[in-house]
């Protein structure tokens, strides 16, 4: 009478594990068929991301692994170089069987902003707490003053942003390729483009690669020699085509060869020479400043002080000057 109790509770738990086997079995199966989840295309893509050299990482669909330098890429192989870890013998890929993708990157432009940060916070409380009075004499003696703790700050931006590029250049990490998020499904109806290359290469079109290359969110232009030009965005493109939104010019039925392309534009903005032009300014009112300023007396020298408040002014100059050229767009030549 009493045992009846004791097992219900042993037979509700094997049942619950039961169905939860179940349940992760064909999603375990799916995971390791993840390569037939994706077209050919986005493998390419990941593939032309890669600059020869550099290591890369596979997982294929038969659950093997392959990695080792990137010597080479076809539409529909790449090799790989010797590697300790993997092999000693140049391996070939086929394109088909790789279900992710995976390049060594190194952390140089987070180790400068982490060490500028740092260097700026350590500047800033040097310059308000340290012997200041190289920069802010005074009648009565030295004093610290903002301009020294700008100056300080301004130096250890400068310096922490060197030390921390140079230290991040070697700490490495992987950065996935394949699978990658962005692509759109593929269009239908009268506003598509479509590129084909007409003949099977062995090797990637120069226009094809720089299509793929693009980022999905960007607005391209298209320059043709035959026809008139065509806008919009680039949904798919792979090593035997594109397919384009269009969202301006006349997009015809029949297939566009791509050797009549003869320009890629991408819709850009003008960050790069707002803070090319944001540094230069900044740099000379950061240098007249320092000369007008107390720290710059006959009596006393300003070097310091005149190369400090020229970094600062620079940094300052560089920040505003590409958050203002972010509102002014810009056609950028790709191909």
């Amino acid at each position: 009478m009493d045992c009846a109790p004791t097992q219900r509770p042993v037979a509700k738990l094997s049942f619950l594990l039961i169905n939860v086997f179940l349940l992760l079995a064909p999603r375990t199966a799916s995971t390791q068929q993840l390569s037939g989840t994706f077209p050919v295309e986005e493998r390419q893509t990941a593939v032309v991301r890669v600059v020869p050299g550099e290591f890369v990482r596979a997982r294929l669909a038969d659950g093997s692994r392959a990695g080792g330098p990137l010597v080479g890429a076809t539409p529909v192989a790449f090799t790989l170089g010797p590697s300790v870890a993997y092999s000693d013998n140049p391996s070939v890929v086929r394109l088909v069987t790789v279900d992710s993708l995976w390049v060594r990157a190194y952390s140089s432009r987070r180790g400068a902003v982490i060490g500028g940060g740092l260097g700026g916070l350590l500047g800033l409380g040097l310059g308000m707490g340290v012997d200041a009075g190289s920069m802010c004499p005074t009648t009565s003696g030295t004093r610290a003053c903002a301009q020294s703790a700008v100056t300080s700050a301004a130096v250890g931006v400068l310096i922490g942003s060197v030390t921390g590029s140079i230290i991040g250049s070697g700490i490495g990490h992987w950065r996935r390729l394949l699978p990658r998020g962005g692509w759109s499904a593929e269009p239908s109806g009268s506003r598509t483009a479509r590129l084909v290359v007409p003949d099977d290469s062995a090797a990637f079109d120069k226009r094809a690669v720089t299509l793929m290359r693009i980022r999905p969110d960007a607005l391209v232009r298209l320059t043709f020699a035959d026809r008139g030009d065509l806008s919009g965005y680039v949904v798919r493109a792979g090593a035997r085509g594109a397919s384009m939104g269009v969202i301006a010019g006349n997009a015809p039925e029949e297939p566009i060869a791509i050797t009549s392309l003869e320009g890629i534009w991408e819709r850009g903005h003008a960050g790069r020479t707002g803070a090319a032009v944001g540094m230069l300014l900044g740099t000379l009112g950061g240098v007249v400043y320092a000369t007008q300023s107390a720290a710059c007396d006959p009596h006393r020298s300003c070097r310091m002080a005149i190369i400090g408040d020229g970094v600062g002014g620079s940094l300052l100059g560089l920040l505003a000057g590409d958050r203002v050229g972010r509102f002014f767009p810009q056609w950028q030549r790709r191909f």
